[in-house]
């Protein structure tokens, strides 16, 4: 084998395990930043999709209230139920920062609009305990770190030789909760 050859192939190796190695090193550190959305910045699950969980789970019960005062057809319930699924079907951070938002906008229409019914004293806290369950989680996601950690990822993947990596092996940015 003639010498220029050689050296060929030992670059072209180099390369190859060079693009592999970072490949393994960036999906790592993604796979690390995404998990901060389920498992929060302690990692004791407590992150924005524990959170997402606690208002879906509310807004159901929100609706289980409602339906003893509206019919179940009402755009008011079916608006909520409808929210809730959006947010249960969203897939990405940003797309859930959306579904959230109209979830949050159907939980205040109906929460307002059950003020003026005649509640029970019952569904009356009832709605109130629910509605400040679904508040509090909207406040501990506002300080979650998950949007730091993302951007933190991003900025990485902007750097050389990263981008290159990132661009040759298709790892991309992730969305922020935004």
């Amino acid at each position: 084998m003639k010498r220029s050859s050689a050296a060929f192939i030992f670059v072209a190796v180099v390369l190859v395990f060079s693009i592999l190695g970072g490949y393994r090193s960036i999906s790592r550190q993604r796979a690390g930043a995404l998990a901060v959305f389920t498992q929060g910045t302690e990692g004791d699950g407590l992150g924005i999709a524990h959170d997402l969980q606690v208002r879906i789970d509310s807004a159901y019960n929100l609706s289980i209230v409602a339906k003893r005062y509206y019919d179940p057809s009402d755009a008011l319930v079916t608006g909520l139920l409808d929210a809730r699924g959006a947010l249960i079907a969203a897939e990405e951070p940003d797309e859930k920062f959306a579904a959230n938002r109209v979830l949050s906008e159907k939980t205040a229409a109906l929460c307002d609009a059950l003020a003026q019914k005649p509640l029970s004293e019952m569904d009356a806290k009832y709605r109130v305990r629910l509605w400040e369950e679904m508040k509090s989680a909207d406040a501990r996601i506002s300080h979650d770190g998950f949007n730091r950690a993302a951007d933190d990822f991003n900025q990485k993947l902007m750097s050389f030789p990263i981008r290159c990596i990132a661009k040759l092996t298709g790892v991309g940015r992730i969305a922020l909760y935004a």
